[in-house]
């Protein structure tokens, strides 16, 4: 029949986190490999789970992403961020990942200044620890609308 449509970012993602997964509930961490998805990664997001899920912390933000966050957030607790609600839909959205190993793609409403911005495509997978638990949440994420412009 004609062209197909591309996969989005998102499902590549999902996509390359399901070879991972093979028949385990997740992937574990060390099964991650940055480098074995060049392409996607400016589109991730990777997070570290906090004592089974009380917080987390930014730890890789992809340039996309950072594009259109007021600052760079490397390294910042979610729950100290001014627009993170304590039991708001993103913190929800993490724990819920965290408590069922079940992967989540409904994006969250773009929370910032910048009214012209929203999100195209999300999707939040668990990592595994050693141990079995959720250390680390892989998030793929598209915006659509124009970026800001932060430091590095």
């Amino acid at each position: 029949m004609g062209a197909t449509l591309a996969k989005s970012i998102c499902q590549q993602g999902r996509d390359h986190w399901e070879l991972l997964r093979g028949e385990r509930d997740a992937p574990l961490k060390a099964d991650f490999d940055p480098m074995a998805i060049p392409r996607l990664l400016p589109h991730v997001l990777l997070v570290d789970v906090i004592e089974g899920g009380r917080d987390f912390r930014y730890a890789v933000i992809g340039g996309h992403i950072r594009q259109y966050f007021l600052q760079n957030w490397t390294g910042r607790l979610v729950s100290s961020l001014p627009h993170v609600e304590p039991d708001g839909q993103l913190l929800r959205n993490f724990r819920s990942v965290v408590e069922t190993k079940i992967p989540i793609d409904r994006p969250i409403a773009y929370v910032g200044p910048m009214k012209d911005i929203r999100k195209n495509d999300e999707v939040i997978l668990p990592l595994l620890g050693a141990g079995g638990e959720v250390s680390h949440l892989l998030i793929f994420i598209e915006f659509v609308g124009r970026p800001l412009t932060v430091g590095p």
